[in-house]
């Protein structure tokens, strides 16, 4: 069923030009990095030791907590080294896999198998075996979450495909290219949690994404495809169940919760459960000002970004990098260097050739109660008035606010014109609180 909803005033998208990209297959030829864990603060062992021959799809750690926070091998080759090495969040234990060019993959990766035959028992395990994971920071695995909800404890299922940042295409991509394998995700979802609803959200922007989901969806029962705002982030699980809720006119039991979804993981489930093959190769978008050839890059997971750049020309000529960053322009992380790995949640590598954004920081005026961050919020919250109670450390106001329902978008720091830092001042107040 096609639908439709709008919300409040959005960002400017400013990714025109991207949106027409059609991914490269890149098949990286230098040494693949990957973090013990795919997790920060959890502790993973190595399955390998150094000199050991390895295959592409085999598990190269595993975590006690989780088993699917291990990593994964997206290549064949032998481990060279099990060191400290840059990571996007800062150095890490890494296991350094010699690539031998040959993508040999390990037994039983690619046997296709009919998902419809397996029970929830053995869907499960494959997800978990696979190590599928979405693309939100901090690569939370999709195993813990399916096992953490009983059947009937799931109301809806919902793909967000809205990417809603400027700049970037991967997800966009992802709908157009593998809308067969997003929206066979999104069924096998739907088995796990007998009588829930199923919905796709993308961004009204995206009409070839819209099309092609519509046709690949139109005889799945039970899901339907929804247009929604473009450059506007829909904010959590609880946010977007009570959007499809007043949409649909059908608010759901408070038992009942929303499960939400990448495009990326749920493709990366649709090849777990059917064809046993892991997370290890994701669409990322390179773009920036200082990239010479911008686009969509089919990679495997543990791709240094420097060799990525190298694969979409490096940089244009008479360009100087300012600053890179690992993900979108409003919640992705700067990188001090581009010798760290491409990792399940890179969606996108920024390269800026002019850093305007920092220099803009240093013109910070006062908050002139403009409300523009008020109308952007997700949340619905008042950030103006969060601003200042933050500024006093006033955790009483700070809650009475209901600064504690801030997502971490960013939207409030992109649109304010006076270029207060108000993300990074509400996510220290919500530390500290937590404290």
């Amino acid at each position: 069923m096609k639908n439709s909803i709008f919300v409040r005033e959005a960002l400017p998208p400013e990714k025109e030009y991207v949106l027409d990209y059609v991914h490269t297959l890149y098949e990286p030829a230098g040494d693949m990095i990957f973090p013990l864990s795919q997790r920060s603060g959890v502790t993973c062992r190595p399955l390998v030791a150094v000199g050991d021959p390895v295959l592409a799809g085999q598990q190269l750690s595993e975590c006690a907590e989780n088993p699917a926070l291990g990593a994964w091998s997206s290549c064949s080759g032998t481990v060279k080294a099990i060191e400290r090495r840059p990571t996007r969040t800062g150095e890490a234990e890494c296991i350094v896999v010699e690539n031998d060019r040959k993508f040999r993959t390990a037994e039983g990766v690619g046997v296709r198998t009919d998902w419809m035959e397996l029970g929830r028992a053995e869907i499960l395990r494959r997800i978990r075996e696979a190590g599928a994971a979405g693309s939100a920071a901090a690569r939370y695995p999709t195993s813990a979450r399916l096992d953490s909800l009983a059947p009937g404890t799931v109301s809806r299922v919902v793909i967000d495909g809205s990417e809603w940042e400027p700049l970037i295409s991967s997800d966009d991509d992802i709908l157009r290219t593998f809308a067969h394998g997003v929206v066979t995700g999104l069924r096998i979802l739907l088995r796990l949690f007998p009588g829930a609803e199923g919905a796709i959200l993308i961004g009204e922007d995206k009409q070839r994404a819209l099309d092609t989901v519509w046709d690949a969806a139109e005889d799945a029962a039970g899901i339907q495809v929804v247009a929604v705002s473009a450059g506007r982030p829909l904010g959590g699980e609880a946010m977007i169940d009570r959007l499809l809720a007043w949409n649909n006119n059908s608010y759901t039991s408070e038992r009942a919760c929303c499960l939400v979804e990448t495009p990326a993981g749920a493709n990366a489930i649709c090849e777990a459960v059917c064809s046993g093959t892991p997370f290890f190769r994701r669409v990322v978008t390179v773009a920036g000002s200082a990239v010479a050839r911008p686009g969509n890059y089919l990679v495997r997971v543990g791709t240094s970004c420097a060799e990525l750049l190298a694969a979409a020309g490096g940089t244009r000529p008479g360009a100087e990098i300012k600053k890179a960053v690992m993900g979108g322009p409003i919640t992705g992380l700067s990188l001090s260097t581009l010798d760290v790995p491409v990792q399940k949640d890179t969606g996108a590598l920024l390269l800026l050739a002019e850093d305007g954004e920092e220099s803009a920081r240093e013109a910070m005026t006062e908050c002139i109660r403009c409300g523009r961050c008020a109308r952007a919020c997700p949340a619905g919250l008042m950030p103006m008035l969060m601003l200042k109670a933050a500024e006093k450390c006033d955790q009483k106001e700070y809650a009475r606010l209901h600064g504690a329902e801030c997502i971490s978008c960013g939207v409030c720091t992109w649109t304010c014109p006076a270029k207060q830092p108000l993300s990074q001042l509400f996510a220290y107040m919500g530390a500290l609180i937590k404290k």
